[in-house]
């Protein structure tokens, strides 16, 4: 039996304090993220942020972050050190804790995409916003949409795995 090989990556997005995004992003294994030039004043990028107590947008500094999780794809848990001193691994939701971060209207959008041998071949996206609403789709989704397209019964069409 083959193992599932899965490769993972976003979009560039911005958040609210690179310093305290970067070691949100420490514990998780597997992760590499693409790092904004350095934390110089001056050399942030101006973005536009906008809230709805202001009527106008508002400029303020912020560094666009790329992430990028190999072998295993997007990561359902963090490596944390207990009381104890001893490494565990504790279960998080990755987008929920994600869009914590993120500037206000910001969305980052995570794709990861793998296969195991030449059985399954699988493909996801999801699109996280700072107020933390989720949209998901895979590429499954395809027989559905194909079904309804040409108007027959979703069941009728074969799967692309054995």
């Amino acid at each position: 039996m083959a193992d599932l090989m899965l490769e993972c990556r976003s979009n560039h997005f911005h958040v609210k304090d690179p310093r305290k995004f970067m070691e949100f992003m420490k514990g998780f294994p597997y992760t590499d993220f693409l790092e904004p030039t350095p934390f110089d004043e001056g050399t942030h990028e101006l973005v536009e942020i906008r809230n709805d107590t202001d009527p106008g947008p508002e400029r303020v500094p912020c560094e666009p972050f790329v992430l990028s999780f190999g072998e295993s794809g997007m990561p359902g848990y963090r490596i944390e050190t207990n009381d104890e001193d001893e490494e565990v691994e504790v279960q998080v939701e990755f987008l929920e804790e994600l869009a914590k971060y993120l500037v206000p209207g910001e969305v980052a959008v995570v794709q990861q995409a793998g296969f195991e041998g030449q059985r399954y071949v699988v493909g996801d996206a999801w699109a996280v916003n700072s107020d933390g609403n989720i949209v998901y789709i895979t590429i499954d989704d395809i027989y559905k949409k194909a079904a309804k397209e040409f108007g027959i019964e979703d069941g009728r069409i074969s799967r692309a795995e054995y």
